[in-house]
Parts: structure tokens; C-alpha cells; sequence
């Protein structure tokens, strides 16, 4: 019984305050969708593959192990300055080799021989050029550092007609905004409620004071108490019933 005027009272204090939750949804969801219009850039994602082969004529279960630690050891050299300058300088890009290392993700799964190169940027046929260029560089930085000629290209990445942005869309913007604000809207409400020294029903009256109501005090009551009394004796009275109320709280 207790629980269910506990459920009770919750519902109430939502449907007391149905339309300033939903306003608040609304704005919060418009906010989402202007910070995403206007504020977040468009990111884009271009993906080339690298696979490290020795290229021996009898692959044994040695030159694969070889291969494995050589993916592990190419997945940081591709970060290394020798590697990023030259595509900097090969594409004339105005960044540094800090940001440029920002925007490329190296990954290579546990005993694969592959290496995949993503480079995200705000522009996609640029994020297209840098992923070329970084794959290029890097076999040739392999040949000329290491003295080895072991990595293998797959087909360069390509520019396709309508990419879609990997950044988070409008609608998700929106829907966060929107479940923020309801979720601020009924915070506010409870907080309003919590505090609240007034009683807002008869049924509220008769739960705190454990007893009938007598009487009630309406607003079309008291304005006809002003029309019969006059403006301050009217607001005397009415006062007097809401400090009653008050004092039995």
C-alpha cells in the first residue's frame, strides 16, 4: 500500500509538471541539433590495408612468428616522424607531425599479418590522399631504413561519390538533447516538490494531516470574496486559509 502512494506520488508530481518537462525537452533538442549543425565538424574516415610478408619460398612456423613481430614492430613505425614528415611534405599539408598523428589509427590483430592504416579528417578526399601517401611512404621508408623488403600494399583507397561522415549525425545530437532535457526537466520538478512547503490537493492534505478536510478555498471563491469584501479584506481571509494550511503542515 505504501509503495503504491509512493508511485502514486510520482505520477502526480509528473502530470503536475508534464508541460514544463516537455518544454524543457524540446529546448534542450533543438540545442543538440544546433550544436551539431553549427559547432561539430564532419569527420570522414579513409582505410588502406598493409600485409608484412617475407616472401620465402617454404613459409615455417619461425617466419610466420618473424612476420607477427614485424607487423607488431611496423605498427609504430608508421607513427614515427620519418614516416609522417615526408607525407606532410609529399602533400604540402599545413599541420604538424603531433596533429598528423592525431588523425591516423594504426590496427593489427593478434597473429595477423595485416596492418590497416585509418586516417580520419574533415575533409575526405584529403583523408583519402593521406592514407595513400602514408602507405606509400612508409614501404619506401621500410626499403631505405630497415633494409628490408617485406610489406606489401593492397590497393589504394579510392574516392567514392556521397561518402557518409563518421562523426555522430544530427538526429543522435537530437535525441541525446531531448533525453537530457526531460531528464533536467523531471530533476527540476522533484526538486520543486521536494522542497515545497505548500499542500497542492485534498487528497495531499488528507495523507500529511491524517484527517478529514473541512473546507477548501478556491480561486473562483476568492474572487468572490473581493467583489463582496473588497480587494484587502479578501486578501486578508485568503491569507489567513493558506497560513492554516501552512501551520497544519
Amino acid at each position: 500500500m505504501e509503495q503504491s502512494l509512493k508511485i502514486r506520488e510520482f505520477w502526480s508530481v509528473i502530470k503536475s509538471r508534464i508541460i514544463f518537462i516537455m518544454v524543457a525537452g524540446i529546448i534542450f533538442a533543438l540545442l543538440g541539433g544546433a550544436i551539431s549543425a553549427y559547432m561539430v565538424d564532419p569527420s570522414y574516415e579513409a582505410s588502406r590495408k598493409i600485409v608484412v610478408n617475407n616472401q620465402a619460398e617454404q613459409l615455417d612456423y619461425n617466419t610466420v612468428m618473424t612476420n607477427f613481430q614485424y607487423a607488431n614492430t611496423y605498427s609504430d613505425f608508421i607513427y614515427s616522424e620519418v614516416v609522417l614528415e615526408k607525407v606532410i611534405s609529399d602533400l604540402s599539408l599545413d599541420t604538424s607531425v603531433k596533429e598528423l598523428e592525431k588523425q591516423i589509427d594504426v590496427t593489427s590483430k593478434n597473429e595477423s599479418q595485416v596492418i590497416t592504416i585509418t586516417v580520419k579528417d574533415a575533409d575526405y578526399e584529403r583523408a583519402v590522399k593521406i592514407v595513400n601517401a602514408t602507405a606509400t611512404v612508409f614501404q619506401n621508408r621500410v626499403k631505405e631504413i630497415m633494409r628490408l623488403d617485406n610489406v606489401m600494399l593492397f590497393p589504394p583507397a579510392e574516392i567514392k561519390a556521397n561518402a557518409e561522415s563518421s562523426s555522430p549525425g544530427t538526429m543522435l545530437f537530437i535525441v541525446v538533447g531531448m533525453v537530457a532535457g526531460v531528464g533536467i526537466g523531471l530533476s527540476i520538478a522533484f526538486v520543486q516538490k521536494l522542497f515545497s512547503t505548500t499542500i497542492d490537493s485534498e487528497k495531499e492534505a488528507v495523507t500529511l494531516l491524517e484527517g478529514p478536510v473541512l473546507g477548501t478555498v478556491s480561486k473562483e471563491r476568492h474572487k468572490q470574496m473581493k467583489e463582496m469584501t473588497g480587494a484587502k479584506d479578501a486578501q486578508r481571509v485568503y491569507s489567513t486559509y493558506k497560513n492554516l494550511g501552512r501551520e497544519a503542515e
